[in-house]
């Protein structure tokens, strides 16, 4: 497997990819400085690979390298990632 993010900024999204096969993707809504990050999935048999973990940590990789914004945890997923990765809180907007 061949698991690899791209952001979609036409979609306003991040995708995952196995191979050329869309699996998932993270959807946010742009604000002032701020990305609000309202959704993650991947799809139901990619399910506990922790491919959403790789998801997220792509994006936000991305959006840090960007320097841009910051993010607004919108989707319930986010917040557990950042429990578990307390080095991309510096991210989330106050």
């Amino acid at each position: 497997m061949n698991f690899k993010v791209v952001h979609n900024e036409a979609l306003l999204e991040y995708e995952l990819f196995d191979g050329d096969k869309k699996i998932g993707e993270l959807t946010y809504v742009p604000g002032d400085g701020v990305l609000d990050l309202v959704h993650t999935g991947v799809r139901d048999e990619y399910k506990g690979q922790n491919l959403g973990a790789l998801l997220v940590k792509e994006a936000l990789n991305d959006i840090r390298s960007k320097g841009q914004h910051q993010i607004v945890p919108s989707c319930p997923y986010i917040p557990v990632y950042l429990r578990r990765h307390p080095e991309d809180q510096d991210l989330v907007a106050n």
